[in-house]
């Protein structure tokens, strides 16, 4: 299929002949670039998903030392500098699935119009991503779905962020809370939002635009602004005046302002004039919140 890189949204869901990405982050000479959402699974491995006429393992919550092995038979795909974010030629796409497709809005119109009413924002707003594309979500299964703009996405995370108070956490299987799904009065499952609006940041990753630092020694610093936290990559204002980058998922929306973090080795760079923190694999940042 002839596939035009800009018109596919962040978070679009996109079949390769190599396996399956959430693409991308951005379109960038030609390219897509995105995370490795699943890869096809041999006969003697364990799945986590059916679709397409194929087993897959999902990848992405899996440190990289698992993840690498799994994608690094794929040509040109994995770059050691840019860590989990992956290339995607669009002449190996044989399927896209928008996350405003016009048949899989049909048929959640009532689940997305009812987020839409509930969060204030227009229905054009949101799109749909992850295993929500091919299987009707379930006991504890998600919802996931994706809110577009950065006015939207603020106040659409104000308000998630009073469900979240009212009500008991969602609890992964070994009890740890996950910070970010909520559960909506009068609507059946899991809701898992995410965020996307203009990334400054990733297209200069991608060109070389950037000084590279080397890998800096472990440190604390304090969180001082969270305010861009909520996209992805996200991205948090440190004490010291770097910024911390994150490509990890579950980075967005972890961290608040005042929380003290103890960062593991990161490779470090100036953009600009901005020092920057990245986190690029699937490194873990252990965090103390603070009591005000």
């Amino acid at each position: 299929m002839a596939v035009n890189p800009a018109q596919i949204r962040a978070w679009s869901t996109v079949l390769t002949r190599h396996g399956v990405l959430f693409a991308p982050l951005c379109e960038f000479r030609g390219y897509l670039y995105g995370w490795v959402a699943y890869v096809k699974a041999r006969a003697d491995q364990p799945a986590d998903a059916e679709f397409c006429r194929h087993r897959w393992i999902k990848t992405l919550g899996l440190p990289y030392v698992r993840y690498r092995p799994l994608v690094e038979h794929i040509p040109d795909l994995v770059d050691d500098r840019l860590g989990r974010l992956a290339r995607i030629d669009p002449a190996d796409i044989v399927w896209v699935v928008p996350t405003q497709d016009p048949t899989l809005i049909d048929v959640h119109d009532h689940t997305l119009s009812s987020l839409a009413g509930m969060l204030g924002v227009p229905l054009t707003a949101l799109g749909i991503y992850g295993s929500t594309v091919y299987k009707p979500p379930s006991g504890r299964s998600d919802f996931d779905f994706v809110v577009y703009g950065e006015e939207y996405a603020r106040s659409a995370l104000a308000v998630i962020r009073r469900l979240l108070a009212a009500h008991s956490p969602y609890r992964k299987a070994d009890g740890r809370v996950f910070h970010l799904r909520f559960q909506v009065p009068g609507l059946f499952g899991w809701f898992d939002p995410r965020f996307h609006a203009a990334d400054p940041f990733t297209a200069q990753l991608l060109a070389g635009d950037y000084r590279p630092l080397g890998v800096d020694d472990s440190c604390t610093v304090v969180v001082a602004s969270d305010r861009n936290g909520m996209f992805n990559p996200s991205r948090y204002m440190l004490s010291d005046g770097s910024m911390l980058l994150s490509y990890r998922l579950g980075h967005a929306v972890l961290f608040q302002g005042g929380d003290q973090l103890r960062l593991p080795p990161l490779p470090c760079a100036r953009f600009g004039d901005q020092l920057v923190r990245l986190v690029l694999r699937y490194e873990h940042i252990d965090f103390q919140r603070s009591a005000a």
